[in-house]
């Protein structure tokens, strides 16, 4: 038998379920459309950062492009499994508590 499923449980699920979606719109847009450098380290110091590359690298691994992703930062084969851990077990959760 269901609990009865509340507002705020629900529009939490469809915000987890759709958030793959926004990040990948997002991150198409910031490579595609932004010219200039997004990361204030870069912009004071001249010189990358840790993370420069990661948001290429997430997008080129989004694309099944494991290649270009190492090339960009070798960094989001250790960060994408972490975040997509993160996401099953909040989607879990909340099935959880609907069942």
């Amino acid at each position: 038998m269901y609990k009865q499923l509340n507002k705020k449980t629900l529009i939490k699920l469809i915000i987890i379920i759709c958030l793959p979606f926004a990040a990948f719109l997002a991150v198409h847009f910031l490579i595609n459309y932004v010219q200039k450098p997004i990361c204030l380290w870069k912009i004071l110091f001249h010189t990358d950062c840790p993370g420069c590359g990661i948001i290429r690298a997430f997008y080129q691994l989004c694309k099944l492009n494991f290649h270009q992703a190492w090339e960009y930062n070798p960094k989001i084969f250790i960060i994408a499994p972490i975040l997509f851990g993160i996401y099953i077990k909040e989607i879990i959760n909340l099935l959880k508590k609907i069942h």
